[in-house]
């Protein structure tokens, strides 16, 4: 039996669960085991390191209520900063001088069921974090034991509304280079072990920050042009999660009168295998983000093309959606319903896309 522990909450923090458990013990009990040779190959580079200190701390969220009205960012503490890179996450980003009490939370761009593919073949974002972090493998298997007596535990990101999974203090054990090495997605399986050894740096687990993930899915099977119901879920998954991040950083803040500043690490949520159109996506993150009351929004692009689409989606929301405020003082005036803002997004027009393969 392992020994875990529950953090007591309120009826109004929307929490399903909320516990915290060895690492050490649960790595031992469930260790990690992959179908595919390649991930085997890569779990043998450092499984000989089983140095794992402290807890993980895992949450899963109910959905939150959509707000009614977007209030435009009136003062300077209230504006949700952007940062757009065109490379992938790099689990050790810095914000700038003055930051540095901060907790980044990255995101895990999920199935409805947490971490489907992470034995498989497959090496897209979901399964390339989980071999980095390979504990997240042995925490879903304990998950699905727990499970079979407690519905709570249950890996699931959604059920029939979005159930965010939040996971704290996570040891990254390597960085495995997708793109300067042709191994991403369906690809990886094909290569060799020469290759997948160049592309994988081994992390040194006493000095390597931790990370803190966020496990949301996106829509799938879309097809021609957003309709208000996917518009509304895409939404309320984003700010579920968003919030919920906000509200796990203060509860376990170390000083709980100076909690750190939330960092959200995203990309093109749902814009590989699910066919989720990148202008659309960034759009919601954005405003998920700025209502959620997140500071920082870092937004793994991927590409120079990825990167043009969340600065137009930027433009959108503050020029042609006129969310910038210009006058303080005009309360109503800064105030726009979440409706009418929707509205506004449906008649772009935009598009499902198709996808990947990946």
């Amino acid at each position: 039996m392992l020994s875990s522990s529950s953090k007591s909450s309120s009826s109004s923090d929307q929490r399903i669960i909320s516990f915290s458990i060895n690492k050490k013990e649960i790595i031992e009990k469930f260790p990690p085991s992959f179908f595919s040779k390649n991930k085997v190959f890569l779990y043998s580079l450092h499984s000989d390191q089983l140095d794992y200190e402290g807890d993980l701390i895992y949450s899963r969220f109910k959905a939150r209520t959509r707000p009614k009205a977007y209030k435009k960012e009136v003062a300077e503490d209230q504006v949700c900063e952007v940062i757009v890179s065109s490379d992938g996450f790099k689990y050790d980003e810095k914000l700038k001088v003055g930051e540095e009490n901060a907790k980044h939370w990255y995101l895990n761009f999920a199935d409805e069921r947490l971490f489907i593919a992470w034995k498989g073949q497959l090496f897209a974002q979901d399964e390339i974090q989980v071999c980095e972090h390979p504990i997240l493998g042995s925490l879903c298997e304990y998950l699905r034991k727990e499970s079979l007596n407690d519905a709570r535990y249950s890996p699931i990101t959604q059920q029939t509304s979005p159930t965010p999974v939040l996971i704290q203090n996570v040891d990254r054990r390597i960085a495995v280079n997708v793109k300067d090495y042709n191994i991403y997605g369906n690809n990886f399986a094909k290569a060799s072990t020469d290759i997948i050894e160049q592309a994988t740096t081994v992390l040194d687990m006493k000095t390597n920050r931790k990370s803190n993930i966020l496990a949301i899915s996106a829509p799938r099977g879309g097809h021609g042009e957003y309709k208000l119901g996917e518009v509304n879920f895409i939404f309320d998954t984003l700010y579920s999660g968003f919030k919920a991040c906000c509200m796990d950083t203060e509860m376990y803040a170390q000083d709980p009168e100076n909690p750190p500043t939330v960092v959200i690490h995203t990309g093109n949520f749902g814009c590989g295998a699910f066919g989720n159109n990148r202008e659309l996506i960034a759009i919601l993150q954005i405003l998920a983000a700025r209502m959620a009351g997140i500071k920082y929004l870092y937004y793994h692009a991927f590409s120079e093309e990825g990167v043009k689409s969340v600065k137009k989606a930027i433009k959108v929301i503050d020029e042609e959606f006129d969310l910038v405020c210009k006058d303080p003082s005009d309360i109503e005036g800064n105030l726009v319903s979440l409706n009418k803002l929707f509205d506004m997004i449906l008649q772009k027009g935009y598009k499902w896309g198709f996808s990947d393969g990946n």
